[in-house]
């Protein structure tokens, strides 16, 4: 008598995501629309069984979302340079098991730096 067995190795969940660097800086102008992605996070998971959810912790003030299953990163409120110049994000990456995290800088640009000195150079000439 012959019996035939078959066995399904699984991958287990032991080890976490990982963001390709702890800490990524991008620029995004004052004047970027409310609801624009401005970049997506992206981390590698060596576990083959899991998906991947990233969240906001912390220092956005109200004015990010990060899309949890995509990772996008939108622009909630409108950015004010002369309000704030930066925001220093930490991001997590978590597969429902085990979590890495990072820190997204985001540097506001002036929209138009020259339409700022004709203002000064009006005003002081007035």
């Amino acid at each position: 008598m012959v019996l035939q067995v078959h066995i399904e190795i699984l991958d287990r969940n032991d080890s976490p995501p990982k963001f390709p660097k702890k800490e990524s800086t991008i620029q995004v102008s004052e004047n970027a629309a409310v609801g624009q992605v401005i970049t997506t996070l992206q981390a590698i998971d060596a576990d083959s069984n899991g998906s991947i959810s990233y969240s906001l912790l912390d220092g956005d003030d109200g004015k990010f979302h990060v899309e949890p299953t995509t990772g996008q990163v939108r622009i909630l409120e409108s950015l004010d340079r002369e309000e704030t110049e930066k925001y220093v994000l930490k991001i997590r990456a978590s597969d429902g098991a085990q979590y890495s995290e990072a820190t997204l800088i985001v540097e506001v640009q002036i929209a138009n730096i020259f339409a700022s000195y004709l203002i000064l150079i009006i005003d002081i000439i007035s």
